[in-house]
């Protein structure tokens, strides 16, 4: 068993999980079910690390994998409504740490944030009283609830390092960038030879490669996770300042996102960049400033090179251009009328979870575009409370700890919810559970080696 713990400690660990994640997102469409195969190939031995280990922070890359790489296109309301291999999925994953709890019988503890997520779990479900209830609507609704369940039990049973979740970060950083990667190669593959090189790129950017469904989420919600996990490349720049080789891996990921011409994306660049800047010049050493000088060098060559790319750029950032705000924000001024509307109608508990899903997105759940619309819509001023009180136990409890990784984590955090100002990020199932195993990896930390940063302080 020992032996078995120090390679689940080890690079070589997660490096496999990171492959044949990668490998199993890949398989989609005529290959569907090989995908389900890879999940299975996951989720088979983060059950029996659920069953065999009294620490589970073992299954947090497993976790993470998993969420990241289940890539059924066109997902809608039907998908979630019968049955499919996503309650296949589901079983795996919950017949682990009901054997662990078993077993182990751990000592329950409600942690920092138990308040914030119960009080999240009854906002999603509270409109019951008044709307139609359906099978889909309970499905979701409920789900509130799963997360506290997943808050509880991770932060009663896993010991974590910071150090080891940082490394968790990385990797994911690594499998997100390959997605985007792929789907832009295949994107400018498909263009044929017949026009040239920078016309295709110029055409992919334009279209999203034509290729924005990522099966988990959408070209937006991938790129969102991507700058979640970014912090963690630079972090290792900091932590190894002569390795000039660390640096090919934030300037590929900032590439990658640039190249998806992801408007959302774009600001959420701009401002790690902005937030990495500070940091590398607060934190940096002689060798951090001689290699950031050679990546910026590079960097800029490469688009003095391809002029395309910031032209293109531009032209998808400014679509429509600012005379028409609605066009320019594609359709959110509109949408968060409507939220404006539902919540005037259910102002105490919102208007629930299937609210206006004939409106925009045929058969699928409306999503409002904005944490703050989407939670006055569907949950109401209840909504907006909770969600006061989760950014006011998450903060503080990151602000506390003030371990050098936890600002890291601060980072990526702050800047997804801003984006998710204009985009989808709170209350998303897969933002939420990579959220729940950040803070929980931050409220149990075990490591006691690692320096402290005055946090405003």
């Amino acid at each position: 068993m020992k032996k078995i713990e120090r390679f689940l400690n080890s690079n070589y660990y997660l490096i496999l999980i990171t492959l044949i994640g990668f490998l199993t997102w890949v398989m989609k469409d005529d290959y569907q079910q090989y995908n389900e195969y890879g999940m299975l190939l996951l989720l088979i031995p983060m059950s029996l690390i659920f069953m065999l280990f009294e620490n589970t922070m073992y299954t947090m890359p497993l976790f993470a994998t998993l969420l990241y790489i289940y890539n059924v296109q066109g997902m809608n309301l039907e998908t979630i409504s019968g049955f499919h291999f996503v309650y296949v999925l589901f079983f795996f994953l919950v017949i682990g740490p009901i054997v662990h709890l078993i077993r182990f019988k751990p000592t329950f503890k409600k942690g920092a944030l138990f308040l914030a997520f119960f009080l999240s779990a009854l906002a999603q479900i509270l409109s019951i009283f008044y709307v139609k209830v359906t099978p889909t609507y309970l499905q979701i609704s409920l789900f509130g609830f799963f997360y506290l369940l997943l808050y509880v039990f991770f932060v009663s049973t896993s010991k974590p390092s910071l150090a080891y979740v940082m490394k968790i970060m990385f990797f994911m950083s690594l499998l997100l960038s390959g997605e985007i990667l792929f789907n832009i190669y295949q994107g400018f593959q498909s263009y044929g030879i017949e026009i040239g090189i920078k016309e295709r790129i110029k055409l992919g950017m334009k279209t999203s490669w034509g290729r924005g469904d990522y099966g988990w989420g959408n070209i937006n919600d991938v790129v969102i996770h991507l700058v979640l996990m970014m912090p963690s490349q630079v972090y290792y720049l900091l932590k190894y300042p002569k390795r000039l080789v660390l640096w090919f891996f934030p300037l590929l990921s900032s590439f990658t996102i640039f190249l998806s011409a992801s408007r959302g994306g774009y600001i959420s660049l701009g401002l790690s960049i902005l937030c990495f800047a500070v940091i590398l010049i607060r934190y940096g050493k002689r060798h951090t400033y001689y290699n950031g000088l050679i990546a910026l060098v590079v960097t800029s060559l490469i688009l003095i090179k391809f002029p395309v790319l910031v032209e293109t750029a531009v032209e998808v950032f400014m679509q429509g251009g600012l005379d028409d705000l609605d066009q320019f924000s594609s359709s959110r001024i509109t949408l968060y009328k409507h939220a404006v509307e539902l919540f005037k109608q259910y102002p105490i508990f919102g208007a629930g979870w299937e609210s206006m899903t004939d409106i925009g997105n045929p058969n699928r759940i409306q999503v409002f575009h904005s944490t703050l619309f989407h939670t006055m819509a569907v949950m109401g001023s209840f909504g907006l409370i909770a969600l006061v009180v989760y950014f006011y136990q998450t903060y503080r409890l990151m602000i506390e700890k003030r371990k050098f990784e936890v600002l890291f984590i601060i980072i990526g955090v702050t800047v997804t919810q801003i984006h998710g100002l204009i985009d989808n990020t709170q209350f998303m199932l897969v933002y939420t559970f990579i959220t729940i195993i950040l803070m929980v990896s931050i409220e149990n930390n075990t490591q006691i080696e690692t320096k402290t940063v005055p946090i405003l302080n």
